[in-house]
């Protein structure tokens, strides 16, 4: 199935950065999950994948404790 590929995930340019969802979709505040999914299903773009690549670049990310404990212990993360 080569050349076969998630559309959604395709659509994850159109809200991969933080300039782009402060300027062309309106999102000026911090943004939450629903923020992106909302904005994900009217765009066609994954949300998943663009909260992925919007953390590479953030300065602050707020999640649950229990998310950290468990991603520690399962041997991801990088906090610093």
């Amino acid at each position: 199935m080569q050349g076969v590929s998630c559309r959604f995930k395709n659509g994850v340019p159109k809200m991969q950065d933080q300039n782009t969802l402060q300027l062309v979709h309106g999102l000026h505040q911090a943004w939450d999950l629903e923020d992106l999914v909302r904005l994900g299903g009217w765009l066609k773009a994954c949300s998943y994948y663009a909260a992925r690549d919007l953390m590479q670049d953030a300065c602050i990310v707020f999640c649950p404790h229990n998310y950290l404990l468990e991603h520690e212990g399962r041997g991801g993360g990088r906090l610093g």
